[in-house]
């Protein structure tokens, strides 16, 4: 009977003080609210039952709650020229434009691709850095894999410049197992027409690398965030 009674207490103190646990799909279940259905279990809750125990305890509220991860803003609106308001909001910038997000903090806002200096009062363009893309590309060993491209995160020319490098490679290895398992004459033939394509192969990179050097040189555009957090393309910044 003491026995009983005391599983019993300790149960009701467990259920009563429990409020999450945690669920399979990152999310955690709550005890409280209103009940749910779930798989496997019904709407009205799960009778748990204990031998020697003569109550029964139900869990009526028991339903997933979902995480779910906002983003938000955190960007301070630059304030109107003084004598200006939001009804005639004069900004302080050529690149600045009045908004009114949901955020509520009305202001002026930098178009894509500028910030706002609160140093000198001035509009600066915003984007990647130039200067570590092309010093990664203009170096040959880092070049030829489209180390540059990767820099400022274009993984199109950096898919580009390393298929080139170890496509060319597979293919030699296939091409050498070939002709070594082939008679005299194939020989022959597999090592002129792969003399042929390394050459080819080589000149491919090298032109690949230079290319690279030129189109950095002339500041691309390259992924970026604007103050809302969208991705937009910007071009290349000496930062």
């Amino acid at each position: 009977m003491f026995k009983s009674a005391l599983i019993s207490l300790l149960l009701t103190f467990t259920l009563s003080n429990a409020q999450f646990i945690p669920a399979s799909t990152g999310g955690f279940y709550d005890l409280r609210g209103s009940p749910t259905a779930l798989p496997g279990l019904s709407a009205t809750g799960i009778e748990l039952s204990i031998t020697g125990v003569e109550s029964e305890h139900k869990i009526n509220y028991f339903r997933p709650m979902r995480r779910q991860l906002l983003e938000v803003s955190t960007f301070e609106p630059i304030p109107c020229k003084e004598g200006t308001n939001s009804t005639d909001c004069v900004c302080p910038g050529k690149c600045l434009a009045y908004a009114e997000p949901n955020s509520g903090k009305s202001g002026c806002f930098p178009n894509d691709c500028w910030k706002w200096d609160d140093v000198n009062d001035n509009c600066v363009k915003e984007g990647k850095s130039f200067v570590p893309a092309i010093v990664l590309q203009g170096i040959p060993f880092t070049g030829i894999f489209g180390s540059g491209w990767g820099n400022i995160e274009r993984w199109d020319m950096f898919a580009i410049s390393m298929a080139t490098v170890f496509g060319g490679l597979v293919f030699v290895c296939i091409m050498s197992c070939c002709i070594m398992s082939g008679g005299e004459d194939c020989k022959d033939c597999g090592l002129c027409a792969g003399y042929c394509f390394t050459i080819l192969w080589a000149i491919a990179i090298v032109a690949l690398w230079i290319w690279g050097i030129v189109e950095i040189a002339n500041k691309p555009d390259a992924p970026w965030e604007n103050w809302k957090g969208e991705s937009i393309m910007c071009r290349l910044v000496e930062a």
